[in-house]
């Protein structure tokens, strides 16, 4: 067997040998932390662009005094709001506007200054006492414009009355004064030559007092004072007499009562009890001449009313 023999190196080179390895391992290690240390001059990465800001919408001026108002916001998808407002006037009603109010509704009722009637019995009847003779009758009947012994002839008894009537209305809605009318003219026999003309007329004042005035339903009191008149007029060609003229006049006294029934508040259905007291005086004119006027009776004449009213 063969014998190599190798040099052994001196220990002071082994050691330095062994220091220069581990420097040269420790070099790129220490160098590495003192990068993560010193990381040198920052450099800025630019931000991503990010959108602008949504400008809000300016606000509406506040509402005036005396106004109400809604606010609504709305924000679109691009991120731009708008507001929209919306105001309503409102005015509080304080006292003065009631007593204005009031006052206004007062105005409207108290401007009906007149009032135009159509009236009519619809029963009716009449107590008749002859002067003289004590044989007193009593009638009675029902039927639109109802004829009335109140014309004082027997001859006039069929022949329909019907009233018209024309009054103030003063301030308030209570007080009327006025006067109601009625005029005929009749007929009869007209293919005779004794044909027979009957005519009659009468003018009566009245004062008028209405109660609740603001309902729809009015109770009244009436009376009234006047004076009537009728007369017949017979033809008798050939005859000694000639043409004979039977005329009458007389007072009227009376007084209702009743209702003003208000469908609206310018017309009224008027619904009463009346009762007239009537002296009739009566005379005769023929070719001869012409009788005194002489008391024919007395009459009392009482029925139901049945009229309508236009206020204005």
């Amino acid at each position: 067997m063969r014998t190599i023999s190798l040099p052994i190196p001196d220990r002071t080179i082994i050691a330095t040998r062994a220091g220069a390895v581990l420097v040269a391992m420790a070099l790129p290690l220490l160098s590495t932390d003192a990068q993560a240390q010193d990381p040198g001059p920052a450099v800025e990465t630019p931000a991503p662009a990010q959108p602008a800001p949504a400008q809000p919408a300016p606000e509406p001026p506040p509402p005036p005094a005396g106004t109400s108002s809604t606010t609504t916001v709305t924000t679109s998808p691009g991120g731009t709001t708008y507001i929209e407002r919306e105001s309503v006037v409102v005015r509080e009603k304080d006292d003065d506007d009631d007593e204005e109010d009031d006052e206004d509704e007062d105005d409207d009722k108290d401007d009906k200054r007149f009032r135009l009637s159509i009236d009519t019995e619809l029963i009716g009847g009449a107590f008749f006492d002859p002067e003289g003779t004590g044989n007193s009758s009593i009638s009675l009947g029902i039927g639109l414009a109802r004829p009335s012994l109140l014309d004082g002839s027997n001859s006039l008894v069929m022949r329909p009355l019907i009233g018209l009537g024309l009054g103030y209305v003063f301030p308030g809605q209570r007080a009327v004064i006025g006067a109601k009318i009625g005029f005929t003219v009749d007929a009869y026999d007209l293919e005779e030559s004794e044909r027979l003309v009957a005519y009659g007329g009468r003018v009566v004042p009245y004062f008028h007092w209405m109660f609740l005035p603001d309902r729809r339903v009015r109770p009244y009191f009436e009376a009234r004072l006047g004076f009537g008149g009728s007369g017949t007029t017979a033809r008798d060609r050939g005859g000694a007499q000639g043409r004979v003229t039977q005329s009458f006049m007389y007072p009227i006294a009376g007084a209702g009562v009743g209702l003003h029934i208000f469908p609206r508040d310018f017309i009224s259905i008027d619904l009463g009890f009346n009762a007239d007291y009537v002296a009739p005086y009566a005379t005769t004119r023929t070719r001869a001449g012409a009788d005194d006027w002489d008391k024919v009776g007395d009459v009392v004449n009482y029925g139901m009313l049945l009229g309508l009213s236009t206020w204005f």
